[in-house]
């Protein structure tokens, strides 16, 4: 199998078509995968780290077998695109019993190792729900580690009303949905889409400068660069907006990854004004909607982290998620091995104790 490193921004452009084409044939894909996420956060906010794209292919580059969307730190750590920005970060791997998935590992590995720049590998936000990671991970020789770092959820949900959806729940939670969904049942949804109309930049932005105002979220929330990426998505298609309004007023603005076609939708980024509960609202009235559609089977797919609000309301499935580390040198294994684990010893010390700690670290 042949391979090409692209590392200039010229050769990612020029590589567009094709990560389109392969993106689009994926039996399983999420918009972390595709092109316009990675090019555009690459060129607005890592544009520092050496494009390291690793791309797998027969005859031509224009039929690809496999993309490895990757990016090196000046540091020489090799990780995903915007992998801390990624719920779901994955190669992309042509769906084809004929592509020789222990020949594509073996050959990547080979590159990291003669890659003198690389000394580490970093891979964050993995799903180990193919046999493909267990066949990359054991090529991977001494020095590696594989660990959980967190964990996302969903619900498969069909039905043509709330009850026929949630009827996993137990009748008192769901009486509670009923009594919920009718105090707000004043409320209105609609749908943005590029097919639609144009991106709701001004709305987002009031309601922004609103929570900022208010302390609901920090200074940098949604800043400029976040902003120009989800309207990249909007455009592309990538994005669906519902907006959800009280008479006349905006209250919800619910970003929603979701391609065109997919029954699969990602509760990814919520702009909301103080109101009691509006994310839960919001997400009833989504599923509702949903449901009186056609009744047929989708996933609302709540992402990376699992929030209090949306485990004990929908008791969605959990998926853990982990990062793949890999190092040439002794020396970085066992600092890498040190600095996990004192996160790891730190990190429920510091949820209980949040607000004091803050508090002293701004005196």
């Amino acid at each position: 199998m042949n391979y090409k490193i692209v590392s200039t921004e010229k050769e990612i452009v020029n590589l567009k078509k094709a990560w389109d084409n392969l993106y689009h044939n994926l039996d399983k894909k999420t918009v972390f995968q595709s092109y316009i996420w990675n090019y555009t956060w690459w060129k607005e906010n890592y544009n520092d780290h050496r494009l390291f794209v690793v791309i797998f292919y027969e005859q031509t580059i224009n039929d690809l077998s496999a993309i490895f969307p990757l990016m090196v730190s000046s540091r020489g750590k090799l990780r995903f695109i915007a992998d801390t920005h990624s719920d779901y970060s994955d190669f992309l791997i042509k769906s084809d019993s004929r592509v020789d998935a222990y020949a594509l590992f073996k050959t990547f590995y080979q590159i990291v190792n003669r890659e003198e720049k690389i000394r580490t590998i970093e891979l964050k936000n993995l799903i180990l729900c193919s046999n493909h990671y267990a066949i990359f991970v054991s090529i991977f020789g001494h020095r590696k580690i594989l660990h959980q770092t967190n964990a996302s959820s969903y619900l498969k949900l069909s039905g043509v009303d709330i009850n026929e959806c949630f009827s996993y729940i137990k009748a008192k939670k769901r009486n509670q949905i009923k009594r919920l969904y009718k105090k707000n049942s004043h409320l209105n949804a609609t749908y943005h889409a590029i097919e639609t109309g144009i991106f709701p930049a001004k709305k987002i932005k009031e309601i922004v400068n609103e929570m900022v105002k208010k302390g609901v979220r920090d200074k940098n929330f949604l800043n400029p660069t976040m902003i120009l990426i989800i309207e990249q998505l909007y455009k592309n298609g990538h994005l669906m907006i519902q907006e959800i309004k009280d008479k006349e007023e905006t209250v919800v603005m619910n970003l929603i990854l979701r391609e065109k076609g997919s029954d699969r939708y990602l509760l990814w980024i919520t702009v909301y004004r103080d109101l009691p509960k509006i994310n839960i609202i919001s997400y009833f009235i989504l599923i509702k909607n949903l449901c009186k559609k056609d009744g047929r089977q989708f996933t609302i797919d709540f992402g990376r982290g699992l929030y209090e609000y949306k485990i004990t309301n929908f008791l969605p499935t959990i998926h853990s998620e982990f990062t793949f580390f890999y190092t040439k040198r002794n020396f970085d294994f066992i600092t890498y091995l040190i600095k996990e684990f004192t996160i790891l010893a730190i990190k429920p010390f510091y949820k209980k104790h949040k607000k004091l700690i803050n508090k002293v670290l701004c005196r």
